[in-house]
């Protein structure tokens, strides 16, 4: 029976939707009628109608909404909500549960099919129509977890040639820029499914070549674990009006330029741009948010500045970056869209003649190198050399290209409002 009845997996998923209400945009199988008893099959439909509404389904709005649509006793009143938010279960366990709760719902309606069969066979005068409604109840059960992401050939050629076609009679070749040309031409730019790695030592511009790309208007999300929103925001006007980011930082600003600074800031206030500060690690949390925002919003680009921020500092945090790397590899591919991830560098860098970062410098860092697509190292030469002739060049140094050539790509950097230009 407890293949049919599942009740402790509906518990679990019911309870952890509760506590992490971000969770239900990880949903991806369940429907409300796949729960086994009434109560649980209101309370899930509850939450995916808020989410539907582009709310996150929290514990007092879905009260209040049980409420308003008088379905709080149908659902088991307080009592019941109550238990559940007070139980305890491991959130990386959500889809194990999922898949649970479905082989259930999935057993539960092989045994209603085959209590019909009998009567099918003996009333059913079209012995083929029969056989076409029991092989049409299978195929809709073998529909969830089962070869989703498996095409025929025919079906992966026509969506190639689909896309190769708009390209080609698109006078604009690349889809999402990195508000770069010389870089554009030498990566395709932003390609829907990669995964970038960006890296360099501190002070190399990994977080002013962020806030240069997400400028372009690209619908973008950002998790930012360094520094605050304000912060952010100040880089970014800073980029735009050309006044000192110390400056405007401190209020150091005159008339002329506080009338700069606003027009810039109607300028950008309508960007696709949206900003995740909440300084929270957990890789679970931040897919569900990028899921979300992938479906209210359609973003095509994630940047997460920076990834060692999303681990802990223990002898286990070159593993979890791996894992943390090749989950964002897997959310690339399957939301259709380009993850960005900047990294830290170790100092081993700076014992050698040469300071440019080179590919195994991302060897201590997980599967950071196996799992790009496009690694790209920051260097400036000015951070060690003060007598550098060019105070102001930026190497872009292309380590790694998985369907593209490597190489450099010359820049310029303003230390001041941290604005990166084209080399002419």
């Amino acid at each position: 029976m407890n293949n049919l009845f599942n009740a402790d997996a509906e518990t679990a998923i019911l309870s952890i939707l509760l506590k992490n209400p971000e969770k239900i945009y990880d949903v991806k199988y369940l429907e409300y009628f796949m729960f086994s008893s009434t109560p649980n099959q209101h309370l899930f439909n509850e939450m995916e109608t808020l989410r539907n509404l582009n709310y996150i389904p929290e514990y007092n709005l879905l009260v209040a909404h049980l409420n308003q649509d008088q379905k709080l006793d149908i659902v088991g009143g307080i009592d019941y909500l109550n238990y559940l938010y007070s139980l305890t279960y491991d959130v990386n366990n959500f889809q194990e549960f999922e898949k649970i709760v479905l082989n259930s719902y999935k057993a539960r309606s092989l045994m209603m099919l085959s209590s019909k069969i009998p009567d099918l066979v003996i009333k059913e005068s079209d012995i083929d129509g029969a056989i076409d409604y029991i092989r049409s109840v299978v195929d809709k059960l073998l529909d969830h977890f089962k070869g989703e992401n498996t095409v025929k050939l025919t079906d992966a050629m026509r969506s190639a040639w689909n896309r190769l076609l708009a390209l080609a009679q698109s006078e604009n070749k690349i889809a999402y820029t990195t508000g770069l040309k010389n870089l554009d031409g030498a990566t395709g730019g932003y390609i829907p499914g990669d995964l970038w790695i960006i890296a360099g030592r501190p002070g190399m511009g990994k977080t002013a070549f962020m806030c240069n790309s997400i400028l372009t208007g690209i619908p973008t999300l950002i998790f930012s674990r360094e520094m605050s929103k304000e912060i952010l925001i100040y880089r970014l006007l800073s980029i735009k009006t050309g006044i000192p980011i110390f400056n405007i930082r401190f209020g150091m600003v005159n008339q002329k330029e506080l009338d700069q600074i606003a027009k810039s800031m109607e300028e950008i206030k309508d960007l696709p741009i949206f900003i995740d500060t909440s300084f929270i690690s957990d890789l679970g949390y931040i897919v569900s948010v990028i899921r979300k925002y992938k479906k209210n919003y359609d973003i095509k680009t994630v940047h997460v500045d920076y990834i060692q921020l999303l681990a802990e500092r223990t002898m286990e945090s070159t593993h979890e970056l791996g894992q943390i790397s090749r989950a964002f590899k897997l959310l690339s591919n399957d939301l259709d869209m380009t993850s960005i991830l900047y990294s830290q560098l170790n100092r081993l860098v700076e014992l050698r003649d040469d300071k440019r970062p080179i590919l195994s410098d991302l060897r201590q860092s997980g599967n950071l190198e196996e799992d790009a697509d496009l690694a790209l190292f920051l260097y400036r030469d000015i951070i060690y050399n003060k007598e550098a002739k060019d105070k102001k060049a930026l190497e872009l140094l292309i380590r790694k290209h998985r369907n593209g050539p490597i190489g450099l790509v010359n820049a310029v950097f303003d230390d001041d409002t941290n604005r990166i230009t084209e080399r002419i």
